[in-house]
């Protein structure tokens, strides 16, 4: 014989929307950009600024941050 606590899993999930709970949501590939962060570029394959920013902020690439102040590819984000 099994015993219930008295809640479903469906009014578990409606008390934590009530309570103001959230639950991360991840970016998905369904966003429309010119951009990609496959495959992997240098500065010098990258066409803008807004590309370079890109692939700083969505695509985790700091490696093209090389001395850590926040602009990517310093030759294109003067």
């Amino acid at each position: 014989m099994s015993r219930c606590s008295g809640t479903t899993g469906k009014s578990k999930a409606l008390s934590s929307a009530a309570s103001g709970a959230t639950t991360p949501v991840l970016a998905t590939s369904s966003t429309s950009s010119p951009y990609s962060c496959s495959p992997r570029k240098t500065c010098g394959q990258m066409t803008s600024c807004a590309e370079a920013r890109y692939r700083l902020e969505q695509c985790g690439d700091h490696r093209i941050d090389g001395d850590n102040d926040g602009t990517p590819c310093e030759a294109l984000c003067k």
